[in-house]
């Protein structure tokens, strides 16, 4: 009788912590995907201003190029 009670307040307590796991586990990934969503974002943000920092060197050096030119032709 005795270890029939004892194994009900362990299953119980298994089942409470079982559940606080399930809890956890679905906002982490809640998280989880709400961060890649965030990434992501940043990743095109990122890469807008790669292009456009590589469309200012490529401008930069055309007009270094026609500065030179006009300065020593």
């Amino acid at each position: 009788m005795a270890l029939g009670s004892w194994l009900l307040v362990l299953g119980s307590w298994f089942l409470a912590l079982g559940s606080w796991f399930l809890v956890l586990g679905s906002w982490l990934l809640a998280l989880s995907s709400w961060f890649l969503v965030l990434g992501s974002w940043f990743l095109a943000l990122g890469s807008w201003f790669l292009a456009l920092g590589s469309w200012f060197l490529v401008l930069g050096s055309w007009l270094l190029a026609l500065g030179s030119w006009l300065l020593f032709r």
